[in-house]
């Protein structure tokens, strides 16, 4: 790969003196080269491999066995770069869903963006807005991600964090729930004392919202903090406890 980075630094330069060349526009050419070359090789590297497909059956989630089905591909974003991922499938009979180890085992299970791009993803998401942080992959790094891309992925790193840390996920609990419940009270209170009852005919179809959304916000918030502080089952502590743990 060495060789093909030098052969392309050599037809970007050409023949042209050094003084006149616009370095910026070179520097952000041979990025791309070279990350396009580094991925291109990372994808020959990773489909060459099929030992993945060497056993005929693995373990399912429901308990069955699940059976190899072939070769299946992926595309998926990473810091190089988009990737075609060739890898094996295997297939459940008893419950009728699919697996792909080679994904868990890579860390792009049910994802779009490699470990790393996940990673770079969520911190960009965490300092700026998802706006920004989409055009900052791109203007840095020069990937593409879409702003929902970046919102989902920050979000998913911090119900992730919010689970493994007890005190974070406590501190969300009392953000999210008996702060809201206070607020919905509160806003009864202010319904009642301007008399919202009496404009009802003057609401329209947003009068749907008092009467609907907010009571059910209400019990939602009571069902949730219901579920959460009543005693689990050791099963379910178990669970929790190795899911925490890994």
């Amino acid at each position: 790969m060495e060789s093909e980075v030098v052969q392309e630094v050599e037809a970007l330069l050409g023949r042209e003196a050094v003084a006149e060349l616009d370095f910026e526009a070179l520097e952000m050419a041979l990025r791309h080269g070279t990350l396009r070359l580094a991925a291109r090789a990372m994808e020959q590297r990773l489909n060459a491999d099929t030992s993945n497909e060497v056993a005929s059956q693995v373990p399912c989630r429901c308990g069955g066995k699940a059976h190899f089905a072939g070769r299946r591909s992926k595309q998926f974003q990473s810091v190089l770069g988009p990737l075609r991922l060739e890898r094996a499938y295997y297939h459940c009979s008893s419950c009728g869903d699919g697996c792909f180890p080679r994904d868990k085992h890579l860390g792009i299970e049910n994802t779009s963006l490699s470990p790393a791009l996940t990673r770079m993803t969520g911190t960009v998401g965490a300092m700026v807005s998802f706006q920004e942080g989409s055009e900052l992959l791109q203007e840095l790094a020069g990937i593409d991600v879409a702003t929902k891309q970046v919102e989902r992925t920050a979000e998913a790193i911090l119900a992730l964090l919010t689970a493994r840390i007890r005190p974070l996920f406590w501190l969300f609990l009392a953000a999210f729930n008996p702060v809201g419940i206070v607020d919905l009270i509160l806003d009864y209170y202010h319904a009642i004392k301007v008399g919202l009852p009496a404009l009802a005919g003057q609401l329209g179809a947003t009068y749907a919202i008092p009467i609907l959304y907010v009571p059910l916000l209400m019990i939602t918030h009571v069902v949730a903090f219901y579920l959460l502080l009543r005693p689990q089952p050791k099963a379910v502590r178990a669970l929790a406890a190795a899911a925490a743990a890994s």
